[in-house]
């Protein structure tokens, strides 16, 4: 089904004078309640986004996808991103840095929307703590349909709200999976 949505997504754009050099998202991610974390007992919605930027889903809302990437003279690359629907996006990752195929450095910045809470920590290569609660894994630059492509998994375990961090935390998984981490895909991302 994801695949059949994405298919009609992209034949809209076409039909509406776009091109497939739009850049885009096929993400898929859950926020949910850390197991045993008092007074927090369910998980949020699965969020999907399978769209280009501007495009319409299902439910009316308008996709919200930004992607920018910069490369220093020894082939590290920097990486910003917006993924949601609506105004603000649900999912930002601001200096995720990607040396070979690591994420490396210490001014990734990992924040989540979910609901009426906004969830903000450090990202890293690093098992998740409580220094660095979002691990990004298995980062890979591959050719899509859509255009080049970067990927990588998120996990995140107590992703705290800053309003409130020692009340407020939450993790972020695959959707109906806590265990394993998110597979988020964005493509055609400017400076790729």
């Amino acid at each position: 089904m994801r695949s059949v949505t994405f298919i009609l997504a992209s034949l809209t754009l076409l039909s509406c004078g776009g091109d497939l050099g739009e850049v885009g998202a096929d993400a898929l991610w859950q926020v949910r309640c850390p197991a045993g974390f008092p007074g927090c007992a369910s998980a949020g919605d699965a969020v999907n986004v399978l769209a280009f930027d501007g495009t319409m889903g299902e439910d009316g809302r308008t996709a919200r996808i930004s992607c920018a990437m910069t490369e220093d003279e020894v082939g590290t690359r920097t990486i910003d991103l917006d993924i949601g629907y609506g105004r603000d996006p649900a999912l930002s990752i601001r200096g995720m840095t990607i040396s070979g195929a690591n994420v490396v450095g210490v001014g990734c910045r990992v924040t989540v929307v979910d609901d009426s809470n906004t969830l903000d920590g450090a990202c890293g290569p690093a098992t998740p703590s409580e220094t660095q609660p979002c691990q990004i894994t298995n980062p890979t630059f591959t050719d899509r349909e859509e255009g080049p492509a970067f990927n990588f998994n998120l996990l995140c375990r107590n992703l705290a709200a800053p309003a409130a961090p020692t009340m407020i935390q939450r993790d972020v998984t695959r959707p109906n999976v806590s265990r394993e981490a998110a597979p988020i895909s964005v493509f055609n991302c400017d400076g790729f």
